[in-house]
């Protein structure tokens, strides 16, 4: 959770509690080395689309061109800052800035009596997925980098792969018992193509860490709260000086797998083995994963099943929270809702944030929403209202019907951006296999008839 001073958490918290009235606003400030500095705030800003999670971050922006002075500016990569804020009678315009995302797309649209500037924008992990390694990387079984150590030349780009693409820093805020610890060696490799975000999260995959992109535009690796009662926010429901919520959704999922075992492979010598099991799932039905990795001691494969049954159950946690904007929320925060409508309380880690502001239409309200989920998958589109009698109900239909599409589209993107990534990686391999890594066994026929 980004810190706020007092009056804009006063402010925020008052929003649909208070009688009193208070000011949304919001901007991005828009700029690249050698061009001027652009600053569009909420009296040019249309509307802003921001998700946030893990290993993405994107936003669409729209900004009002009737000027027409952002025809012939090229905003592409341009890094974009995102501030979301409140106007306070004493203390004035307070913002709280999101990371940094670049453009990637910028679209002009002119119809009769509108001209508007669509920017669509990713994050540093977005970038990060893009950039593919231009050479092969391999590591000897006598090999000593840590996680860590791996984990910091992915980021600075120092891994030899990655040398010519952007250097981002990493900081290590807190750090769990394997990050520093846990030295994968023969286990860890880079083949050509293989894209640096992946590769972050394999590592982070032998850990208990995890990772977020931050305002100061470092990538933050930590170990997360995820239980007791110190949280870093809470909402609770229709009571003065807390953060109320519109609604919130539970759902309980099976975790799976819900066993893992980590042992050394055959003809490691010495060899351990240990695992951790997600014992409520486990018990009604088994489902087990197993990974072979060189250890160091059977505490460390416990400590690395311990962790990624931890991951497991973490993504089942599952759950949705609609609030008023909360301007300085981050993903990982460990957050508690109380329902005094239902009668309960949700606690869990922030995995998606989706913000979203709009100005409204003739009479309509202004949106200044947040929709806040845990456990892992996207925050689905917001709700497709249905068409009623009337012209005004049928545009609020059709609008619902855009922001959807545009949503879904996005989900799209991403997913034919997949497979082409896997589709690069077959191709230039041009159906032949370079180099083959094998941690166990392989056995090869010979022989004459060694294909009959």
């Amino acid at each position: 959770m980004r810190t706020l001073s007092a009056t804009l958490s006063s402010n925020q918290k008052a929003v649909g509690v208070d009688t009193s009235r208070q000011l949304p606003i919001w901007k991005i400030v828009l700029a690249r080395d050698g061009q001027s500095t652009q600053t569009y705030t909420n009296t040019s800003v249309i509307e802003i689309d921001q998700s946030e999670s893990e290993f993405s971050q994107t936003a669409t922006v729209l900004i009002d061109n009737s000027g027409n002075a952002l025809t012939s500016i090229n905003f592409e990569m341009y890094k974009g800052v995102i501030s979301w804020g409140y106007n306070d009678s004493s203390a004035g315009d307070e913002y709280s800035a999101c990371a940094p995302l670049y453009v990637t797309g910028q679209r002009l649209y002119s119809a009769q009596g509108v001209l508007v500037c669509q920017l669509s924008l990713v994050g540093i992990p977005n970038l990060m997925a893009m950039d593919k390694a231009e050479a092969d990387y391999e590591q000897a079984a006598s090999n000593t980098n840590t996680a860590k150590t791996l984990m910091t030349a992915v980021v600075n780009k120092t891994l030899a792969p990655y040398t010519n693409y952007t250097s981002y820093t990493a900081t290590y805020d807190s750090e769990d018992s394997l990050i520093d610890t846990f030295i994968p060696k023969d286990y860890f490799h880079v083949r050509i193509n293989e894209n640096r975000l992946e590769k972050a999260k394999q590592l982070l995959s032998w850990t208990g860490s995890k990772m977020r992109a931050e305002d100061d535009g470092k990538i933050h690796f930590f170990d997360p709260t995820i239980s007791g009662s110190t949280y870093d926010y809470e909402y609770e429901l229709n009571v003065s000086g807390e953060h109320t919520f519109f609604s919130k959704e539970l759902r309980n999922r099976f975790v799976n797998p819900n066993k893992v075992i980590v042992t050394s492979a055959e003809g490691h010598d010495p060899s351990y083995s240990s695992s951790k099991t997600s014992a409520t799932s486990y018990a009604l039905f088994p489902k087990t994963e197993t990974l072979r990795l060189r250890l160091a001691s059977t505490a460390q494969a416990l400590a690395l099943a311990t962790a990624r049954i931890e991951s497991y159950e973490l993504n089942a946690e599952t759950g949705a929270v609609s609030v008023p904007m909360n301007v300085g929320q981050e993903v990982w925060d460990w957050i508690n809702a109380t329902d005094s409508r239902q009668g309960d309380s949700r606690a869990g880690n922030v995995r998606n944030i989706r913000r979203h502001v709009k100005i409204p239409e003739r009479r309509g309200r202004l949106i200044w929403d947040m929709d806040i989920r845990f456990g892992a998958g996207s925050i689905t589109p917001f709700p497709i209202m249905a068409v009623g009698k009337g012209q005004g109900n049928q545009r609020v239909a059709i609008q619902s019907l855009i922001d959807a599409y545009f949503v879904l589209s996005k989900d799209l993107i991403r997913t034919i951006e997949k497979q082409n990534e896997i589709m690069d990686y077959l191709v230039a391999r041009e159906e032949r296999i370079p180099k083959l890594w094998v941690y166990d066994r392989m056995k090869i026929p010979v022989g004459t008839d060694k294909f009959g």
